[in-house]
């Protein structure tokens, strides 16, 4: 009797242990699975423009910006030519600062990432590149363009007009017209 008992007991707990491990179903926590997503950077800038060192491509034709005949001293037009990740298509953004208040002042200047005494400078309505000691330098309002995840880069001094691409391989100040000629998207180098 005490053996048909322990035996009722132990079937008892097996049939209850067996029972209780069901398979669990995997759960998501979304918040976890979302910052995840968050996380991820893109390649390329969005939003505010920040400092950096960038690659600076034409959302028309997917070209990048360099100097003109690929020289560092050239102070003449800018081409645009084919992406090769080479120095010379690098490109320094940074934020002007407000000799006043000492606070940034929401323009920037644009400079050849191996020598910050050339930059994008305006003359006869194209953008050069200009030392500044013998053009004037040239200062950037660069605005985001949400629905095209790119950039419109504005000139302080050409009246507005932004940097675009319009017949020809030359970057040139041309109205804003709202299309993607005017478009650009800034690839980290970083």
């Amino acid at each position: 009797m005490k053996t048909q008992l322990i035996k009722q007991i132990l079937f008892f707990v097996i049939t209850f242990q067996l029972g209780s491990c069901q398979t669990k179903k995997a759960t998501v926590d979304s918040t976890i699975t979302e910052k995840k997503i968050e996380k991820k950077e893109s390649k390329y800038a969005e939003g505010k423009m920040i400092n950096g060192t960038y690659f600076i491509i034409n959302a028309s034709e997917n070209l990048a910006l360099e100097p003109y005949q690929r020289q560092y001293n050239s102070l003449t037009d800018l081409n645009l030519a084919k992406l090769d990740n080479s120095a010379i298509q690098k490109w320094v953004v940074k934020e002007n600062i407000n000799a006043k208040t000492k606070k940034p002042n929401g323009t920037f200047s644009i400079y050849l990432f191996v020598d910050e005494t050339n930059a994008i400078a305006n003359k006869y309505n194209n953008p050069r590149l200009g030392k500044t000691k013998e053009y004037p330098k040239d200062s950037f309002v660069i605005e985001y363009n949400e629905a095209e995840k790119s950039y419109i880069i504005k000139s302080s001094s050409a009246k507005g007009d932004c940097m675009g691409k319009k017949d020809g391989r030359f970057a040139k100040y041309i109205p804003n017209d709202g299309s993607k000629v005017v478009l650009w998207k800034f690839l980290k180098t970083e």
